[in-house]
Order: structure tokens, then sequence, then C-alpha cells
């Protein structure tokens, strides 16, 4: 943990335990025993993951994940003050044998018949409420092709006054997902069906609206070398407008 992410998390759980009554408010004292033989990468508090420096850009689940932290340090603390068990969930997905590559997937893709990279296969809808969700799916090729670290993989983008394009949104921020599925695979088309998904914020001011997506392809011709080539889509323009009742009221 950060020093900044380590106070947040000693000052909520010292409150916790002062209110429950297992630490005194002239002598109750918490601490952080940072490093225990696991493996969790860096934490940091949401400023600091905004940046995307060292430790920031090594927060592997998000924005939030300090927050995840302190809520299930929280419930552990009232089961502690309470003298309970608490629950568990199912252990998360083990990533040991996941693999991150900047070499690309080594395995020639083409798009389906018909198609480019970059196309649309699941469009938006014509509009959109604030609250509700916006899921576009492309033709694309494997994520690990190119790792996009200096850019993002998609784009959620607000029309301006002038005609041109402002970035809302993209692969970094908590309220976007990229979820990708192999397609093809048995036959010539190799390719990726590769979806972006748009959690529209509560607050989200009406405009047009569209979703773009960036990758890259593996290209991998018989007399010549083998590459990543760039690719680009963008969904159809869409309204985001808060429902006709909603104003009425």
């Amino acid at each position: 943990m950060t020093t900044m992410a380590g106070r947040r998390t000693r000052a909520a759980l010292r409150a916790r335990l002062v209110a429950n009554g297992v630490l005194s408010e002239s002598t109750g004292v918490v601490v952080l025993a940072g490093l225990a033989n696991g493996y969790a990468d860096y934490t940091t508090t949401r400023e600091e993951f905004s940046q995307q420096r060292y430790e920031g850009g090594s927060t592997i689940y998000g924005p939030l994940q300090l927050d995840g932290y302190i809520q299930e340090l929280l419930r552990l603390a009232d089961h502690l003050a309470n003298g309970t068990t608490p629950s568990s969930d199912s252990p998360p997905e083990d990533f040991t044998g996941h693999v991150i590559s900047t070499g690309g997937s080594k395995e020639a893709e083409a798009a389906p018949s018909g198609h480019a990279f970059g196309d649309v296969l699941l469009d938006a809808p014509a509009s959109v409420a604030p609250g509700g969700s916006v899921a576009v799916t492309f033709v694309g090729g494997s994520l690990n092709n190119d790792l996009h670290t200096q850019s993002s993989f998609l784009r959620v983008e607000r029309q301006a006054a002038g005609g041109g394009w402002d970035l809302i949104a993209e692969d970094g921020d908590v309220e976007t997902r990229l979820t990708t599925k192999k397609d093809g695979w048995l036959l010539s088309d190799k390719h990726y069906e590769v979806t972006a998904t748009w959690d529209v914020p509560p607050a989200t001011p009406a405009g047009t609206y569209r979703i773009s997506h960036q990758g890259s392809w593996w290209h991998d011709p018989l007399f010549s070398t083998a590459r990543a080539v760039p690719y680009s889509g963008a969904s159809s323009a869409f309204q985001v407008a808060v429902p006709q009742w909603v104003e009425a009221a």
C-alpha cells in the first residue's frame, strides 16, 4: 500500500474498532503489515491511480481496489467485535497460468467474409438513459498483438459543438469493460469478437455519443514478415437522454 492508502485504511479501521469497543479512543492503534509472503501488487488511492505512475499502473484491480479492501476489512472488524464468523465467497480466479505477451498471438488472423477488422457486429442502440448500459461488438484481433500501453483499446466520446469528438472515458475507467471471444478459429476467418461496454454514469449530461475500439490483427503472409496491423472502428452515434417521465417529474 502507498502511504496515503495505508493512512485511509488505518483511519477507517480505527474508527470502526473504537465504535465497536474493540479499541479505546485514547490508546487504540492499527498497524498494517504490508508484506506477508503473498502477492497482490500495489494498492493506491483513486487519485494516485488516476495518475497512472508506476504504483497506480500496478494496482491491478483498478481505481476502487483500495475501497474494496477497506470495505472487507470493516466487515471483518464487525465480526471481530461481535465474536462471529464471517461467510466467505469462492476464491477468485487464479491468474498464475495467464500470460500477457507483447509479441502478438503468433497465429494468423482474418476477418470474416464481408467484413473488415474494426467493423461493428452489434451496434449501439439509438438512445440510452443515464444509469443504463451500452455494449458494442467489433470484429477484432487478439489484444495481445499490441497492448496499447500509451493509448487505449476503447474510447467513449461525446460530440462537441463544432462537430468533433471529446474523450469522455476509456478502458482505464471503472465504468467501461472490454471482453473478447474467439470466433471462426475452426475455419479460415480466425478473429475475435471484441465487446466494449459502457455503464453510463447517472450524472452523464445529455448529448450525442459513440464508442470506438482500436486494436491490431496479426498478419502472417506466406512469403513476408508477420506483423501486427492496426485497425479501428466506431459505433453509430447514439443519444444519452433523460427519459421524458423523469423530465416531467
